[in-house]
């Protein structure tokens, strides 16, 4: 799916590009003389464009450049420009659109979405976009006998294209609460203004070709410089539409696209093999369709045990057991592609840095954080067992927080029990891991709340925000203590020019 038409300025051959002279760059087609936001042109060879490839049928978009301090002499043009377009070449830069991407990874083209909130976020924008056939094919009952050709070509694959409207609602949840090994469907809600049926309609023939049930929808934001950050990627379930009066608002319920994977599967049954090979397996048997991402398996690949006899499944059931047998858990990343990680999560990215009140330092201000102390969470008795014949049982124990606390084994989802694993020794090896994780976690950051009124830096950090991103909490009231910790879950509330957030936190410091 190409860019809207009426900004297309033609072919572009990059190869002769120079970034010292305006003339060798995409030049406006005439009438044209300056630079407007939306132009783009269509690449015929190859060719490096502001340090970015470009291949052919590449889309090449002039996007706003601001003339930064020292770009230009006292007096040799006006410093800086309006970023809303009559661009010169003093002002202009060109975003290259990469076309072969796969659809599942294919970023909004730049300008798409509506301004975020210019005061606050100046450059920030919002996208809200579906997976569809945008462009209306004739079909039947569309038009009258006699009035134009019947039907269209329909081998024009489905595109993102922008449904952003300036009056929306989005409410994200993903992760789990407590970080356990089975993570739930994520879920996108979003709310559209749309009085006119003219974006999202349920009744024939407008469905054809608007969103509908079982297309891709996602919401991102692009940054001043046009990156674009996927918060949550999702397909269709639900379109409600409460029609009475207007204002006319729309919502669109998605679930991650693993929501596909809870499927009945009958007869299944696996020889001895490694749980990547399993998985695989598994995803063929659930009718995975949204390409495998940057799926990459753990190191940990372990061996599994034969299934004895056919069994009837449920794919994702036996997709979060196959997992589990070897120390993994399986998510959606924030493309909406499958991954695997080892469990419990493992605390990457710097650490964000929050505080209760404001200290003079740089640290995000965090309006609620919820501080406590109590066992929940305390594993010091990790149990494992296996469904094979004779039954594999392994166990490790953590003496000295026995002595404190008690025994505790029925943390985050253990015991587990009924697994595959066929390796003792991988099984050994992850209950040690599990009980020198959770012995001792007594005192713990179990919420962290963000609002970008609050402390307007949370919008960067929510668009790149994904589970596992590390984050050191400190309470500078009564007391001061830090504790550090790990997202494993978080809500948001998107509104326009506004995000609140929480963000579910498993605390990584011991209490001795």
């Amino acid at each position: 799916m190409s860019p809207p038409p009426i900004f297309d300025q033609g072919p572009y051959d990059p190869a002769p590009y120079a970034p010292t002279d305006p003339a060798s760059w995409p030049q406006p087609a005439p009438p044209a003389t300056l630079y407007q936001p939306g132009m783009w042109w269509t690449s015929t060879g190859t060719g490096t464009i502001d340090t970015q490839p470009v291949n052919p049928g590449d889309y090449l978009f002039a996007v706003y450049r601001p003339r930064l301090y020292g770009d230009w002499l006292w007096g040799d043009g006006t410093f800086g420009a309006t970023p809303y377009g009559d661009w010169t070449s003093a002002s202009v830069r060109f975003e290259v659109w990469d076309a072969s991407l796969p659809p599942w990874q294919q970023p909004p083209f730049p300008n798409a979405g509506c301004a975020f909130d210019e005061t606050r976020h100046p450059g920030w924008r919002i996208v809200i976009d579906a997976l569809y056939h945008a462009t209306p094919g004739r079909t039947y009952g569309m038009d009258l006998y006699g009035d134009a050709n019947y039907g269209d070509d329909t081998d024009t694959p489905p595109g993102w294209a922008d449904i952003t409207r300036p009056g929306f609602q989005v409410n994200v949840t993903a992760g789990t609460e407590n970080g356990a090994a089975t993570v739930p469907v994520s879920e996108l809600s979003i709310e559209l203004h749309d009085d006119d049926g003219r974006w999202v309609d349920i009744a024939e023939p407008a469905y054809y070709f608007l969103p509908f049930v079982g297309n891709p929808v996602r919401v991102g934001f692009l940054d001043p410089g046009l990156s674009y950050h996927p918060v949550a990627v999702g397909t269709i379930e639900t379109i409600h539409d409460d029609h009475d009066t207007l204002p006319r608002y729309v919502t669109i319920q998605a679930f991650g696209n693993d929501m596909d994977l809870s499927n009945d599967h009958l007869g299944w049954q696996r020889p001895a093999e490694l749980a990547s090979q399993r998985f695989a397996a598994l995803m063929v048997a659930g009718g995975w369709r949204f390409g495998d991402g940057n799926l990459t398996y753990p190191a940990s690949d372990g061996p599994l045990h034969a299934d004895r006899s056919p069994t009837d499944i449920t794919t994702r059931t036996e997709i979060d057991r196959t997992a589990m047998s070897v120390g993994w858990f399986f998510d959606t990343d924030r493309w909406g592609g499958p991954r695997l990680r080892e469990w419990p999560h493992a605390p990457t990215g710097d650490p964000l840095d929050v505080v209760d009140c404001a200290d003079g330092t740089d640290a995000l201000l965090s309006p609620v954080i919820a501080f406590g102390a109590d066992q929940s969470h305390i594993l010091n008795v990790a149990v494992l067992s296996n469904s094979d014949d004779p039954q594999l049982i392994v166990r490790a124990e953590q003496g000295f927080s026995i002595a404190r606390f008690g025994r505790k084994s029925r943390g985050v989802g253990l015991p587990m029990a009924g697994l595959a694993f066929a390796d003792p020794g991988l099984a050994d090896a992850l209950a040690v891991r599990y009980v020198n994780r959770w012995a001792f976690i007594v005192r713990q950051v179990s919420a962290v709340d963000a609002d970008t009124y609050v402390d307007p830096r949370w919008l960067g950090v929510i668009a790149d925000l994904d589970t596992g991103r590390a984050v050191t909490v400190t309470r500078n009231e009564i007391d001061r203590m830090t504790l550090d910790g790990v997202v494993v879950g978080f809500q948001h509330l998107i509104t326009p020019g506004r995000v609140t957030s929480t963000m579910n936190v498993a605390t990584l410091t011991t209490s001795q």
